[in-house]
């Protein structure tokens, strides 16, 4: 049975969005009752949590308007909300060694990605007490 389940998900998976897949392999869980988890999780892959959720929603008779595939305020929140300075501490740390290319409206930096994050994550998150280890970079 498990292999079954599998081959129809593989058949159909690319074909839909998140919400679909959660609720075709609630659906099924369902129909199989005990165990049918278990059984969908390992065939297709989706955690059970992810399953369990389709259940409440089947059960629940959860529609969402149209074109939605989450809730209003599901999935991830924007960096530039949970860091509001970001940008500007960003555009602080390139702008002096930026060249921009007018065509594409990308900055250029002389200063290593890795070096950019160092820095902005010093900016970002001072640390309460010197740092006797850290060396100021005055390129």
């Amino acid at each position: 049975m498990e292999e079954i389940i599998a081959r129809k998900f593989q058949m159909l998976r690319h074909e839909w969005n998140e919400r679909q897949k959660r609720l075709w392999a609630a659906g099924e869980a369902i129909c199989l009752g005990h165990g049918g988890v278990s059984m969908v999780a390992r065939a297709t892959g989706l955690s059970r949590p992810t399953i369990h959720l389709g259940i409440r929603e089947l059960n629940n008779n959860e529609r969402l308007p149209e074109n939605r595939v989450r809730r209003e305020g599901g999935g991830r929140q924007k960096v530039t909300e949970k860091q509001p300075k970001l940008l500007a501490s960003l555009d602080a740390l390139v702008e002096p060694t930026a060249k921009t290319n007018d065509r594409k409206y990308n900055k250029f930096s002389k200063v290593g990605q890795e070096e950019i994050l160092n820095r902005l994550q010093y900016t970002l998150f001072p640390p309460r007490f010197p740092d006797p280890f850290r060396r100021e970079n005055t390129a």
